[in-house]
């Protein structure tokens, strides 16, 4: 009995030891993983900014449409091969991006009223470098109108075949700094998968 009295205190000093190194443990890990999840949130963050920094387009130029419709007649202010060249551009730029476009946004001047041509898609470009038909009207659109009235634009995730998707919408604005077009784009979500994935806790990590 005595023994047993005696033993007691140790065995008590013990435990507690051992639940404090326990607890401390387990606290260190939780710091671990909220450092972790806030460098992950930063990352993922770093990545939308990289891509919306992408669709920021300004012409320098005293454009008030990138198209203009006479008579059922289509006439580029902007040459096409230059629109083009530019949305090539952009998916060279991203490998994440899957296909992007402009869209004519324009406004007219004195009456502060859609043109006709207002929400027309100018011009077209896939990741297979296919450049697609265009002239599609997309007013009616959130990203469109969203992007139009002058703010950044990024959907909700939806899925397709490729995988998780988001579409980006910027204003393309003028010289005067008059928005005039859309840009906008599918963004294929894998690089923010990838980031995740690179994330483990408890057993499998931390």
């Amino acid at each position: 009995m005595i023994v047993a009295i005696a033993l007691t205190p140790l065995i008590s000093v013990s435990f507690l030891s051992l639940y404090t190194n326990t607890l401390s443990h387990k606290n260190d890990v939780a710091t671990i993983e909220d450092n972790v999840l806030f460098q992950k949130s930063v990352e993922i963050q770093n990545f939308i900014d990289e891509i919306l920094s992408t669709f920021k387009i300004h012409f320098n130029l005293p454009l008030e449409q990138l198209i203009v419709k006479e008579n059922g007649e289509a006439i580029y202010t902007v040459a096409k091969n230059d629109l083009d060249n530019i949305l090539q551009s952009i998916m060279e730029e991203n490998s994440f991006i899957e296909e992007a476009s402009f869209i004519d946004a324009s406004m007219a001047c004195d009456i502060n009223e859609p043109t006709n041509v207002y929400g027309l898609e100018v011009a077209k470009i896939s990741k297979t470098g296919e450049i697609a038909e265009v002239f599609s009207n997309l007013k009616n659109l959130s990203y469109f109108q969203h992007a139009a009235s002058g703010k950044d634009y990024v959907s909700e995730v939806f899925f397709t075949i490729k995988g998780p998707m988001v579409i980006v919408a910027s204003p393309v604005k003028n010289e005067s700094g008059r928005v005039i077009g859309v840009l906008t784009g599918q963004v294929n979500l894998l690089g923010i998968q990838k980031i995740v994935s690179r994330t483990q806790f408890g057993n499998a990590g931390y």
